[in-house]
């Protein structure tokens, strides 16, 4: 039988946690494994920045390219307010789900670790006026260069709009942006066929730097984060996707390849490539709608960090024996919830996340310091949650739209 490149992905990923974690173990310190170890790290960087190079004109030619050539045009604020509504929804079941799964499992009680941390520094709670106002580019230069999504997105909304406006006067430049968007593709398709040896290179690089000791003293936080995140992907986004009669196990079937992507980069803005070229080819979506989606969803959707914010929480106020009432839950979903925005677009906006989280409910963000040497494991994890979050609001949205091709979406391998 042929292996599908999913497949062979999957074995990559599966022989580097194997190769990663042995090395760890007993090679650790040798000069060989060293060596390897940089040269995946190498390997993985450059995939890295394959991925990232295509990510900013990618998302720029595609709604150029929806805007101008699609119905959608039409109906883009409608489309815009039901995803962000879509994934501050989701955000607010993935919170809710972890302090849950957290009430019921108790991580932290009896625990032995040392509380004398670091201290770390407190993240500003994100202002709603300043958070909107920031979506708006002042220099489009700059919003490309910093890759700021939001700004792209509303950039390329703006000229596309314009360029539909006058198509009779402009009709070079919408053949440029069609080619360019037939470029952009292409490009994507090439990358993803290298895709097993950067896969390989991250994820070893990962377990042979971090290894499985790491978790042992962290075990019963890091299994409770895994079992909410998998209770939000098979309940949550399940009985999302069948309230709109769509077969949750053909969706996660067909959206694999992103998901293992994810898993590999940590990252949802680099996975933004696979995740349009999955939704198109595999689920039936419109590139007009998925164009349009994902990048929102990479920007602002966060339920993966949103679970951890609530497991976290939760076991740093049993690790120092403080009690949560119920408005400090409600509080944690509610700062969660904004700050899922308002930290959008910055480097480990996870736990600058938390620290806002912490601060909100009075516990002592020193306790970030317990739980940062597994977060890179679970960041891995919660950003493939994330970006099947991207692709049900994505089918959904479709749905809505009367843009979703079930044919495809079930004839799909």
């Amino acid at each position: 039988m042929r292996l599908t490149l999913t497949h062979t992905i999957l074995i990559a990923m599966l022989i580097a946690i194997l190769f990663g974690s042995i090395s760890n173990l007993y090679f650790g310190d040798t000069s060989f494994i060293l060596f390897f170890i940089g040269l995946s790290d190498a390997i993985g960087r450059i995939f890295l920045a394959c991925l990232q190079l295509v990510v900013v004109p990618l998302v720029l030619v595609s709604i150029l390219n929806a805007v101008i050539n699609t119905h959608a045009g039409s109906s883009l604020g409608v489309i815009g307010f039901r995803s962000i509504f879509g994934y501050l929804l989701t955000t607010v079941f993935a919170i809710s789900i972890g302090l849950l799964i957290a009430n019921i499992f108790q991580p932290g009680i009896g625990s032995t670790l040392a509380l004398d941390i670091p201290t770390v520094e407190v993240a500003e709670t994100p202002n709603v006026i300043d958070v909107v106002v920031g979506f708006f580019p002042t220099n489009p230069f700059r919003a490309l260069i910093d890759g700021n999504m939001i700004q792209v997105i509303i950039l390329a909304l703006i000229f596309g709009l314009a360029i539909r406006s006058i198509a009779v006067k402009v009709d070079t430049w919408i053949r440029y942006i069609d080619q360019g968007n037939t470029i952009m593709f292409e490009i994507v398709d090439r990358i993803i066929r290298i895709s097993p040896i950067g896969v390989f290179a991250l994820i070893f690089e990962t377990f042979a730097t971090e290894g499985f000791g790491i978790f042992l003293p962290l075990i019963d936080y890091f299994f409770i984060v895994i079992l909410a995140l998998l209770i939000h992907a098979s309940v949550t986004y399940s009985l999302l996707l069948m309230l709109f009669g769509i077969s949750p196990i053909k969706y996660f079937k067909n959206m694999q390849e992103p998901i293992f992507f994810a898993f590999s980069t940590a990252s949802s803005a680099a996975t933004i490539p696979v995740t349009l070229k999955a939704l198109n080819e595999k689920c039936g979506i419109d590139r007009a709608i998925s164009s349009f989606v994902i990048p929102i969803g990479a920007t602002i959707n966060m339920d993966g960090t949103a679970i951890m914010q609530g497991v976290a929480a939760v076991f740093i106020s049993n690790l120092y024996g403080i009690d949560l009432v119920l408005m400090d839950y409600v509080m944690i979903v509610f700062t969660a919830t904004l700050a899922s925005i308002g930290t959008a677009s910055v480097p480990s906006a996870g736990l600058i996340m938390l620290t806002i989280v912490l601060n909100q409910v009075g516990l002592p963000i020193e306790g970030i310091g317990l739980i940062i040497g597994v977060d890179r494991i679970l960041d891995m994890v919660r950003t493939s949650i994330n970006i099947s979050g991207d692709g049900v609001i994505s089918c959904i949205i479709a749905k809505l739209d009367g843009s979703f091709n079930r044919d495809r979406f079930l004839g799909s391998n």
